[in-house]
């Protein structure tokens, strides 16, 4: 924006410049014109008075030769004129060229500009639309911790009960399977996917209870045939056919 400013600036001062030659031009202009009229009436009316005025030959001469000696810078003038007029034309055809240019490059500043506005008002929407996406998303997620949240707290309240009476039975037919007071905890929950040596297992069909002493007496918790054993991790494992 600086350089089209400044590009402004010289146009200006160029076309100042120009018109005051033209001014200049006007003016020598109108002189030579106001010679040349002289010179013809002089040319028309007084040249049998100039002739009987002279005093000698050498008077008609000298202003014979007065008369080419003007006419010859009248001459020169006019030339000179004639080449400063050439040369103005040119200026002026370059200035034309030069506000073309100069229009030209504030057209593409100007759209350019017009561009830039619309990509800041668009990342603006972006920016806006993500703030948004991610109030969303913060509220789902704080939703779900919420119900887990709750849904821990229940299942942690279901296994108190039950490890207090020892032989509590659920709607479903499900009975604590330790006596009550036990030290055993739920290490994998019926349903989960598990991770044994590497090998991804999932839809779990049962529930594991680990941290039990060895010797610990357990119940069926449900009916169904026992899926194993493995007392070195004091664990105990069962689950339907």
């Amino acid at each position: 924006m600086n350089q089209i400013n400044h590009k402004i600036e010289e146009i200006a001062e160029q076309e100042q410049a120009i018109a005051d030659q033209q001014a200049v031009i006007d003016e020598r202009w109108e002189g030579f014109q106001n010679r040349m009229l002289a010179m013809q009436i002089m040319h028309d009316s007084g040249a049998v008075a100039m002739i009987t005025s002279a005093q000698s030959m050498y008077d008609l001469l000298n202003f014979s030769k007065a008369l080419q000696q003007i006419s010859q810078k009248d001459t020169e003038i006019l030339e000179e004129m004639n080449r400063q007029r050439q040369i103005l034309e040119e200026e002026k055809s370059k200035l034309e060229a030069a506000k073309g240019d100069l229009e030209s490059a504030k057209t593409s500043l100007e759209s350019k500009q017009s561009q830039l506005a619309e990509n800041i008002r668009q990342q603006d929407q972006n920016i806006s639309t993500q703030d948004a996406l991610a109030q969303a998303q913060s509220e789902v997620v704080a939703e779900a911790q919420k119900r887990a949240d709750e849904a821990e707290r229940q299942y942690d309240a279901w296994i108190k009960q039950n490890a207090s009476s020892g032989s509590g039975q659920s709607a479903e037919g499900f009975i604590w399977p330790l006596p009550a007071g036990s030290p055993g905890r739920v290490t994998c929950e019926f349903g989960a996917t598990q991770n044994i040596n590497g090998v991804i297992s999932p839809g779990h069909k049962g529930m594991d209870i680990g941290g039990l002493p060895i010797g610990t007496p357990i119940v069926a918790s449900h009916n169904g045939v026992g899926k194993a054993t493995a007392p070195q991790l004091d664990l105990w494992q069962c689950g339907d056919d």
